[in-house]
């Protein structure tokens, strides 16, 4: 990375636009001036064993514009269940090298390298402690100070799984490591202070016998040879590739969880099945969180795609992909005999109702559940274990303070009060009443049964709109559009305002001699059309164009509503443009496209590096939960 000579970063001005589209999660999360620092930076990273790949996929996700990977080791098989971009036939090869060609999802630049390439100058013994092996504990032991206090069932258990490489601790690692480094290009949060230790050790199950009626030797850990030889390592159960587990949900926590399950060996005995749900098509946003899927898998279905990209790393996972949604509306499909076939749920969804709706069936069928979530740089984790631990439902967040209707409609003192307004009067001219008047045309009976359902006032403002829209005031040419939204553009930051101004003059005081525009109480002023001003002609652009879409020539009406991320469509240009106006009639500083899109979609801030370090931690979870060990960690 260029420096200049007071040690900040030069930027370059070569690279390539910002896509808001593909980074809009991340911009939420870190800014849009951080994103502009990662896409001019460059990073070094030593070392691809399970951690090393999890912080370059993490970083290359983010949108780093250089990654220089660097490794002098060579590929074991201990390296394959952490490291998902080595295969068997890399074995003997240079994990650098092995691996480059896998990211075929970012450019790497033109600075990779291998040093020494023929090895590490061997030292002491050269290797790590043998798994089960009393005899290396007593070595390594040995060399330790001899006034050092030490506690012997940690120590043990260390000298015991030295040589594994589980790919959920290389997951909470990367993802800590790689924002780590996002700090130091972006400039963005405080670093790590001192150092940060996790320790998983009440993962391991203690007493084995349990499982296999036998003593586990160093012959039955020996790591060689498979895929699993790191797990077999720190003593991970072998029943593990049996069991069927549901994933609910392919985002971006779902992908991770997807690919350290498979990474885990879950569900790659004959016996044994990850089934996977998502309703939802990839969505170019998703591309920069969502490492299992590609540009050309956009309009795909998640799970389909997501079961056909895990393979790649675990070719003996089983796995059933379904694109149904979560709901009673498709009980006849996740029915009795669906659930009886689970050992346990992974949830990975987006909205509190369905995960309140699969925590009741996980409860009712005392299933396992584990649940988390992301929002930003935050995350958290929760295990739901039948008959111990409480539920999901048990616990209930505040609810969201609603933006009272009066400061919507006349007093709005805040950005978010302007867009909300701005979205209630698109869904007002484009939704509802396309809505009404499809149904009014193409299914009679429903709409007789919805005036039934009405009062004389609800069944008189009903068939008012249907006529507004398919007689009174349905245009007739493109012009009459142009017209139409121009005349929208008096009535609401013109018209509506002096009227108000005329009930509550500027020096208006109340009863008790107080100002009456004091306080939250923005005084507005009318706003008169000027097609010179952007803003003004953007919000006739964009009205008329949504309302000509609406009448063109079929017998039906299209139905418009917001899509969080289609900038294509006019809905965002017509709600930042109402929202920025209203916000100028009240003196209330306006928001740009991205702002205005993430509080009008209610969008939540994600970024790679949290839902790797979140996964991790959820599949930790899941090895207490498989092992029958209640030491359950809620976070």
């Amino acid at each position: 990375m260029a420096s200049d000579k007071n040690g900040q970063e030069a930027m370059d001005t070569d690279a390539a636009p910002l896509d808001t589209n593909l980074y809009s999660r991340q911009i939420y999360a870190l800014g849009e001036s951080a994103m502009i620092h990662l896409r001019k930076a460059s990073v070094i990273i030593s070392g691809l064993g399970g951690v090393g790949v999890e912080v370059a996929k993490n970083l290359i996700l983010g949108g780093i514009r250089n990654v220089t990977l660097h490794d002098t080791k060579e590929a074991r098989w201990l390296d394959l269940s952490a490291q998902y971009y080595l295969t068997e036939n890399d074995v003997g090869k240079n994990r650098a090298a092995a691996c480059f060609e896998s990211y075929i999802f970012a450019d790497f630049g033109e600075s990779f390298r291998v040093d020494d390439p023929n090895g590490e100058q061997v030292k002491e013994h050269g290797r790590s402690p043998k798994p089960r092996c009393n005899a290396d504990v007593e070595l390594l032991k040995a060399e330790l100070p001899q006034d050092n206090s030490v506690n012997e069932k940690l120590f043990k258990s260390f000298c015991y799984q030295a040589m594994g490489n589980l790919v959920t601790i290389a997951s909470v690692v990367g993802g800590i490591a790689a924002q780590e480094a996002m700090k130091a290009v972006t400039h963005h949060m405080t670093p790590l202070k001192q150092w940060l230790y996790l320790d998983s050790d009440d993962a391991l199950p203690g007493d084995w016998s349990r499982f296999d009626n036998a003593k586990l030797t160093v012959e039955d850990c020996k790591p060689e040879g498979i895929l699993y030889s790191s797990l077999m390592s720190v003593e991970a159960i072998r029943r593990v590739p049996v069991g069927v587990w549901e994933a609910w949900a392919l985002g971006a926590i779902g992908c991770e969880l997807l690919k350290n399950l498979a990474m885990m060996g879950v569900a790659c005995g004959k016996d044994g099945l990850i089934k996977i749900t998502d309703m939802d098509q990839i969505e170019i946003s998703n591309l920069n969180r969502q490492f299992l899927f590609r540009m050309d898998d956009v309009g795909s279905k998640k799970s389909v795609v997501a079961a056909r990209g895990v393979k790649v790393f675990n070719k003996d996972v089983n796995i059933e992909a379904l694109a149904e949604r979560v709901g009673q509306d498709t009980e006849h499909i996740f029915n009795d005999d669906f659930f009886a076939e689970l050992d346990g749920v992974a949830n990975a969804l987006d909205n509190v109702d369905a995960r309140r709706y699969m925590d009741r069936r996980c409860v009712y069928y005392c299933l396992p559940l584990l649940e988390s979530g992301t929002m930003g740089t935050k995350g958290n984790t929760q295990v739901v274990y039948p008959h111990l631990t409480e539920s999901y439902g048990s616990s209930v967040d505040p609810p969201e303070k609603d933006i009272p209707i009066c400061t919507l409609k006349n007093f709005p003192n805040e950005i978010q009060h302007t867009i909300q307004w701005a979205r209630d009067l698109f869904e007002g001219l484009f939704t509802a009443p396309a809505e009404t008047a499809n149904q009014f045309l193409t299914d009679e009976r429903r709409f007789l049964e919805r005036l039934e359902q009405m009062n004389v006032s609800q069944r008189t403002q009903l068939l008012a709109q249907v006529k507004d829209a398919l007689i009174d005031s349905k245009p007739a040419s493109a012009e009459d559009c142009v017209k139409w939204a121009r005349m929208l553009f008096q009535e609401h930051y013109h018209d509506n305002i002096a009227q108000m101004l005329h009930s509550f003059p500027p020096d208006q005081v109340t009863d008790q001699g107080a100002k009456f525009w004091s306080g939250t109480k923005r005084c507005p002023h009318v706003l008169t059309f000027d097609p010179s001003q952007e803003e003004h002609r953007n919000f006739v652009y964009a009205a008329s164009i949504l309302r000509a879409e609406m009448y063109r020539l079929k017998p039906l009406l299209d139905v418009e509503s917001v899509m969080k991320d289609d900038d294509t469509n006019h809905h965002m240009e017509m709600i930042t443009a109402a929202s920025n106006l209203r916000a100028e009639n009240y003196n209330i500083q306006p928001a740009d496209r991205m702002k205005t899109k993430q509080i009008a979609g209610r969008i939540i801030p994600a970024i790679a590096t949290t839902t790797a370090t979140v996964a991790g931690l959820v599949c930790v979870e899941f090895y207490k939960v498989f092992t029958d060990f209640f030491l359950i960690i809620t976070t």
